[in-house]
């Protein structure tokens, strides 16, 4: 048997243009299946639970700014039959307080108020009881002040509250007779600075900072929120390591699984974790 030895050689320059040559078609042909594999799951996954009657709405999911998968599951009217879009409009209730508080915090960076100032300093005929409650209190959800379902004793009046259009210094008369739920404090770089989302992202009392819940999923850093309202939910989570946003949209409560759930599941397709919608 003759045995060759292996000398090292130099690659001539035409070798090396053929190893960069077929380096470059399978980073073509190999990165964008690997690329698109988390979203064809998404798509698998969502179609399946619209299937079975599960899910209605919309899901969006960007990475470091740039949007990588969009998509309308199911009806946004059932008795017409006109199906969700992309840009079919929800209602995301409770999601809201995190676009307010962002600007709360613009304001505050103008030195047009403080998060320390009395509520009071801003409302005429401020009641007696609302004395010691300050922005910072509404925004932590710790003022005491009851929330806009407890007004509605009846369907109208949810719609008279939650659709019917009404001015803010109406709104506020409504809650001024109402006894605090607590008294206050207590409970069980593009827009702002770096210095306003920390405050913003910071948890308090049962880990909620400004408009904004803040945890862990997968054992990632979280920053969320859902709403809920009339038929809709809705949640928003970003996971602030990966640059990584998640929106899940619906027009009406299956139940299971719930909006957090899908959420969960989505995140657990794109990070590659083990998820529940293997066991759905």
């Amino acid at each position: 048997m003759t045995h060759f030895t292996a000398r090292p050689t130099r690659p001539s320059s035409t070798l090396v243009r053929r190893v960069i040559g077929v380096a470059f078609l399978v980073a073509a042909v190999v990165s964008p299946a690997v690329a698109q594999e988390p979203v064809v799951r998404f798509d698998d996954y969502l179609t399946a639970i619209a299937k079975e009657g599960q899910f209605s709405g919309a899901v969006l999911v960007a990475r470091n700014g740039q949007v990588i998968f969009r998509k309308a599951y199911g009806q946004a009217n059932v008795e017409l039959g006109v199906a969700n879009e992309g840009d079919t409009v929800f209602r995301i209730g409770s999601l809201t307080k995190q676009f307010t508080a962002a600007a709360i915090m613009l304001l505050r960076e103008r030195g047009r108020l403080s998060l320390a100032d009395p509520i009071c300093t801003y409302i005429d005929e401020c009641p007696q009881q609302w004395q010691p409650i300050t922005i910072e209190h509404l925004l932590t959800h710790t003022s005491g002040i009851p929330n806009t379902t407890t007004l509605a004793r009846s369907a109208e009046d949810a719609r008279r509250l939650t659709v019917t259009p009404i001015v803010p210094a109406r709104q506020i008369d409504l809650f001024k007779p109402l006894p605090l739920d607590f008294p206050a404090g207590r409970f069980n770089d593009r827009l702002l600075t770096a210095e306003s989302r920390t405050a913003m992202t910071t948890p308090g009392k049962g880990a909620y900072g400004y408009g904004l819940r803040i945890g862990r999923m997968h054992n990632r850093a979280l920053v969320y929120h859902g709403g809920s309202i009339n038929g809709f939910d809705a949640l928003l989570m970003r996971f602030t390591d990966e640059r990584v946003t998640i929106v899940v949209l619906r027009n009406a409560d299956y139940g299971t699984p719930s909006e957090d759930a899908i959420g969960r599941d989505l995140a657990a397709i794109l990070f590659g974790e083990p998820d529940e919608a293997q066991g759905r």
